[in-house]
């Protein structure tokens, strides 16, 4: 417990160090933009069982405006347990999102919403697909004009598999890239 505490203090003491540093000659998401990322970081599942895990992914954006965007997620997330028997779960992600920016020149905030397809493999064998929604936030921090550093965190809502649950909260540090 004293670790996913000191993991998310960590986090959001990092957010606001960020915030207040003066980045420079930053720019605000261009509309019809295109931008590539990479994120990692901490995810904690709702599962009793499952110990806090991590998580990589790769993401795509499309700015349909300076406000509106459309981002596709590639990710991976790993999780020990505790349960009897041990072993591991591993869950791929395969996420479509709409994301709204709250404005900003050097320090943007957005909230993110969407679906997307989770394979899910238990402790006890076996993969299954699953349907799922996702929901959160984060800030965007440029440091210039095509870079920025993110800030995240997601709910992921999932069905389990196995009679365990598949849903789990991540938060994520990472950077994005503007072309």
């Amino acid at each position: 417990m004293q670790q996913r505490t000191s993991f998310i203090l960590a986090f959001f003491v990092t957010v606001l160090i960020v915030s207040a540093a003066p980045l420079g000659a930053a720019s605000f998401p261009e509309e019809k933009g295109i931008a590539i990322g990479a994120v990692g970081g901490a995810s904690f599942p709702f599962e009793g069982s499952y110990q806090m895990g991590y998580l990589v992914g790769v993401t795509g954006d499309y700015n349909v405006s300076k406000t509106v965007g459309v981002r596709a997620t590639f990710g991976y997330e790993h999780h020990a347990t505790s349960a009897a028997g041990g072993g591991n779960l591993s869950a791929t992600q395969l996420l479509v999102s709409g994301v709204y920016s709250f404005g900003g020149e050097q320090v943007v905030p957005f909230a993110q919403a969407g679906g997307g397809f989770y394979t899910i493999s238990p402790p006890e064998g076996g993969t299954a697909g699953r349907f799922g929604v996702h929901v959160g936030g984060g800030v965007e921090a440029f440091f210039n004009r095509r870079t920025a550093f993110v800030a995240q965190g997601l709910f992921h809502l999932v069905s389990g598999v196995s009679d365990r649950g598949g849903s789990s909260f991540q938060l994520g540090l990472g950077l994005r890239y503007y072309f």
